[in-house]
């Protein structure tokens, strides 16, 4: 039997998918797909806009939010601003308590995401169980070795280890195919 992303998301956690598709999420979830894009900082813009609509808070609520961080920098002393990763693991957040279904981001492509949304995501990847959302990885196929997408790749295999992998359609199934060797070619004659 093949095993599905949905078999085994979970809130908190990152799966990669190497293969042609990710199928549609089934009805408990709430499917924020997200298409990476090359130029910089767009597929993370996409993600928080689609994270926004879920998380909109009334005007009320925003002057709150800016008030208690304004009174923490005053009475803590001069705080620095938030990380981007911070930002957006509390905008998930924010949007996860908005909506009654559990939220997953699906990254379609992530291969050819700009470099800032790969750091981001990997950022992401390394914090698994501090945001209220799955997230799903889609890799069309294994990206090159030494690429930002490989490094992504990698950051999923540490983090989740080989059950955070799938292989789809035409994508690698075995530890082996997930884990190649590199070789190196002698060209002394014997």
């Amino acid at each position: 039997m093949e095993r599905d992303a949905w078999d085994i998301a979970s809130v908190g956690r990152t799966i990669a998918v190497v293969g042609r598709d990710v199928p549609p999420a089934p009805e408990r979830w709430l499917d924020g797909r997200i298409v990476a894009q090359s130029e910089d900082g767009a597929t993370a813009a996409a993600a928080r806009e689609w994270l926004q609509t879920h998380a909109d808070h009334g005007l009320i609520d925003r002057a709150k939010v800016a008030l208690a961080a304004q009174l923490r920098r005053r009475l803590l002393g001069d705080l620095s601003e938030p990380t981007r990763l911070e930002t957006f693991v509390e905008l998930v957040n924010d949007a996860a308590g908005q909506v009654e279904k559990p939220i997953v981001l699906v990254f379609d492509d992530v291969a050819v995401a700009d470099a800032p949304t790969q750091t981001l995501l990997r950022d992401l990847v390394a914090w698994p169980g501090r945001f209220q959302a799955a997230i799903v990885l889609q890799f069309p196929s294994m990206p090159l070795p030494g690429s930002g997408a490989a490094d992504l790749l990698a950051q999923v295999r540490v983090i989740e280890g080989p059950g955070g992998l799938i292989g789809t359609n035409e994508g690698p199934e075995t530890y082996a195919e997930l884990h190649p060797v590199p070789t190196e070619r002698d060209s002394t004659p014997l």
